[in-house]
């Protein structure tokens, strides 16, 4: 092989040796976020059964509008509590996106609320989340409760937004992955919920 010849065959070998190492991502830095996680309380809840309530009507709704809201939102998972409420608000959402429920494909996550208190139910949720998000390389829905939503975004980086009114049930928090830290952002989907009680209005921050 002529030196000429063989200097290119050396330039086209470095090149794609360059490209193969451009082409893969860099690894996530344990415990960061590694795709985007979405956090929604559970929908509007009926009064029976009184110990593990199932969805009103307007609840229903919303749940199908959650699903609307995320339709162009490739999931890797979710993530629930044990409470029937979390799994209504997000059934539309595995049915529209086809996503695998069996115990096999681990693509929703049941986090049990326990006896420890919030905020270790939170911190679980937290890093089933993160979990989640790693494994599967997508975004994640996370259907918690009135106290735990504001804590769950907290544990995942953003701001302390404190608890939820009871009547509030159209937030959608948006945790993003960003620069080595996270951007937060607030939306509401589905039908407005009513004006803030004057004995609850303190316990949301802006």
């Amino acid at each position: 092989m002529s030196g000429r010849r063989a200097g290119r065959v050396t330039w086209l070998v470095a090149w794609a040796l360059a490209a193969c190492v451009h082409s893969v991502p860099a690894p996530v830095p344990e415990g960061a976020l590694a795709a985007p996680v979405f956090v929604v309380r559970h929908a509007e809840r009926a009064a029976e059964p009184a110990g593990d309530p199932v969805l009103t009507e307007a609840g229903e709704a919303r749940a199908v509008a959650l699903a609307a809201r995320l339709d162009d939102v490739p999931l890797g998972g979710v993530v629930l509590s044990d409470r029937r409420r979390t799994r209504l608000t997000a059934q539309p959402t595995l049915d529209a996106q086809r996503i695998d429920t069996s115990a096999v494909a681990r693509r929703v996550v049941v986090v049990p609320i326990g006896t420890d208190g919030v905020a270790a139910h939170v911190t679980r949720v937290a890093d089933s989340a993160r979990a989640l998000a790693r494994r599967t390389g997508r975004a994640v829905l996370v259907v918690g409760h009135s106290n735990t939503v504001g804590p769950i975004v907290r544990a995942l980086g953003g701001p302390d937004y404190g608890e939820l009114c009871d009547g509030e049930y159209s937030w959608l928090f948006i945790v993003r992955p960003r620069d080595g830290g996270v951007e937060p952002t607030r939306l509401t989907y589905g039908a407005p919920s009513p004006p803030r009680d004057a004995a609850c209005g303190a316990r949301m921050r802006p």
